[in-house]
């Protein structure tokens, strides 16, 4: 029997230039104290989970279309709001998460909601991501294991939180710390 394996349906940046600078960012600031999640251009890809689940079989093309026609878009223009720190419980425990938080639009909410609802019916399966007022939008730069009272947050020009930044749906592999590494569908490989 095939073994389950944990997939992420995220947003990934379309600009490649904005992808470079968050990975930039979080190796700058995080690389020495990073434990189980640091950006990477390869192998921990910039995104911002809609919704994690675990499945027996490889979620096909068809799969990843019908779950951009319940996003009903193909890109999405987001804001960030503010760098946070989110001290880790459970098994992340000692741990302190570090990224970008996305300004919580209602329709982007409803939207993520939506694909939650889709992915538990048509996948049969458990969604690992919260949806509505539990849902919190963000593009994490690191794990470390320092303390939140041991962390610095970045220099990031003040003009950053003021564009929107364009995203687009993926699919792809993930692990337990939510690390994205491998896209197995977006938006553009699908529609060719």
């Amino acid at each position: 029997m095939t073994e389950t394996r944990r997939y992420n349906l995220a947003l990934i940046p379309i600009n490649k230039e904005f992808a470079q600078c968050c990975v930039t960012l979080a190796r700058r600031n995080y690389a020495t104290s990073a434990d189980g999640y640091l950006l990477h251009s390869e192998s921990a890809l910039p995104h911002v989970t809609l919704c994690q689940f675990e499945i027996r079989r490889v979620p096909s093309r068809q799969f990843f279309i019908d779950a951009i026609k319940q996003l009903g878009w193909r890109e999405v223009s987001l804001h960030f709001e503010m760098i946070y720190f989110l001290r880790g419980t459970e098994e992340h425990y000692g741990r302190t998460w570090i990224g970008l938080g996305v300004v919580r639009d209602i329709g982007f909410l409803g939207c993520q909601a939506r694909l939650v609802k889709w992915i538990s019916r048509k996948a049969n399966c458990e969604p690992l991501t919260s949806s509505r007022d539990a849902y919190f939008p963000h593009l994490t730069l690191a794990r470390t294991i320092l303390k939140k009272s041991g962390q610095r947050a970045p220099s990031i020009d003040p003009a950053f939180w003021t564009r929107s930044h364009r995203f687009t749906p993926a699919l792809g592999l993930s692990n337990e710390n939510g690390v994205l590494s491998d896209v197995m569908h977006s938006y553009q490989s699908a529609m060719e």
